[in-house]
């Protein structure tokens, strides 16, 4: 998410007909989104074990929580007319418009609420058909807010991005194969592979297609051939390695990364301004504000996290900033 909020920002389409280099980068990195459903499905599994009821609450309380401060807090330093207006307020966070990113939140709860009924499914048919019909849902929304009702509020960002179903089979996908160890033991990562690679040459097909009709569409995650993508990858996270793969290390950085997660997705827009704005005093080619933004962003935001915890606790921190 950080990649995509930072090559939109430092890199923007210029427009026309042409697959432009904005467009097309952004076919390799659109997937976070509909990936962060997909695990959050596989590791809710054990909702099986412990109650489906129970987990839901539980795991409603642990995101809601860091999503309404990082509302209030983002709200506060660069949307003051909120504050003012209770209704406002409201509308704004159940709409994920006060962060601009908290739309993923709002797609997380309605999958979270489904989590009972879809734990009902028995067969790995009614599991497919489920997934099938979300998908074709999804997909009629997806290009009738471009092609049939472009300009409409539903049209317009975040509002394309919050049903539930434009992002299916994510979290659902994810839940099933969570509950089907068996299926996920016998993914070859071969085969995963190159149905990635056909994946992405689809993806950049269509992107090309689309790119008259602006870079919505063109570089959306929500695209057919980007949900596609974006189940190879998950596949390809899922598939047993093999060989001389190693298991990860304390030592290893991505493991902090990913336990500061879910506090750099919500607050890294905040810190992308300022890399943003440091970005211009690079005495450098233009393309390199790209990796620059990126990692700048990655920097100032996990170093927020480090401070967070060590002024609050390692509880605290996780229980009120998801850190």
């Amino acid at each position: 998410m950080v990649a995509i909020h930072g090559l939109t920002i430092t890199m923007p389409d210029p427009g026309g007909l042409a697959l432009s280099p904005s467009i097309a980068l952004r076919q390799l990195i659109n997937f976070p989104v509909f990936a962060f459903l997909a695990l959050s499905g596989f590791f809710i599994r054990r909702a099986v074990f412990r109650g489906a009821g129970r987990s839901t609450a539980k795991t409603l309380k642990r995101v809601m929580i860091p999503y309404v401060i990082a509302f209030l807090i983002t709200s506060a330093l660069f949307h003051h007319g909120l504050l003012s207006s209770p209704q406002g307020l409201v509308m704004m966070l159940f709409a994920g418009k006060g962060i601009s990113i908290g739309y993923y939140v709002v797609v997380f709860l309605q999958f979270l609420i489904l989590t009972p009924i879809l734990l009902r499914l028995r067969s790995a048919k009614a599991h497919l058909v489920a997934m099938v019909i979300g998908v074709v849902l999804g997909a009629v929304f997806t290009y009738s807010s471009v092609f049939v009702w472009s300009g409409h509020r539903l049209s317009a960002f975040p509002f394309r991005a919050l049903p539930f179903f434009v992002w299916c089979p994510s979290f659902h996908l994810g839940l099933w194969l969570g509950l089907r160890p068996d299926i996920v033991a016998r993914l070859k990562r071969g085969p995963v592979l190159i149905g990635l690679g056909a994946a992405l040459i689809l993806s950049f097909l269509e992107a090309a297609v689309l790119a008259g009709h602006g870079i919505g569409l063109a570089s959306s995650q929500t695209k057919l051939t980007s949900i596609l993508v974006s189940v190879m990858v998950v596949l390809l996270v899922m598939a047993p390695r093999t060989g001389s793969a190693r298991p990860m290390t304390s030592t290893n950085l991505l493991i902090p990364l990913g336990q500061s997660s879910f506090f750099i997705y919500l607050y890294h827009l905040n810190f992308m301004r300022l890399a943003e704005k440091a970005s211009h005093y690079l005495p450098t080619a233009a393309a390199l504000r790209i990796p620059f933004v990126i990692v700048l962003t990655l920097v100032l935001t996990y170093l927020a996290a480090i401070v967070v915890r060590q002024l609050l606790g390692r509880r605290a921190a996780g229980r009120f900033f998801g850190v």
